[in-house]
């Protein structure tokens, strides 16, 4: 069994998808949820919902920055990887 020692943005993702396939949603969900996110344009995830989004993109840095948790708007002022918008 590998283990994932170095915290690195592409390691911390997949230590999610594992941990988030193992004790939370059966793989095919998450498979096709990540089909989703490989659809083109014209078929991609709307955000309708501003205040989810924001979260979701707080979790994605999060979980891909390389320092770990990045300060958001709530901390002390606006992130270097910018924001969601809502398109709804």
């Amino acid at each position: 069994m590998e283990k994932l020692t170095d915290a690195t943005p592409k390691k911390n993702l997949v230590a999610f998808f594992y941990e988030l396939m193992r004790d939370h949603l059966p793989v095919g969900k998450v498979e096709q949820l990540v089909r989703n996110c490989e659809a083109p344009p014209e078929t991609a995830v709307v955000f309708t919902n501003g205040a989810l989004a924001r979260y979701a993109q707080e979790l994605a840095n999060r979980i891909t920055s390389p320092e770990g948790r990045v300060e958001d708007e709530r901390d002390t002022g606006p992130t270097e990887r910018g924001s969601v918008e809502d398109q709804g």
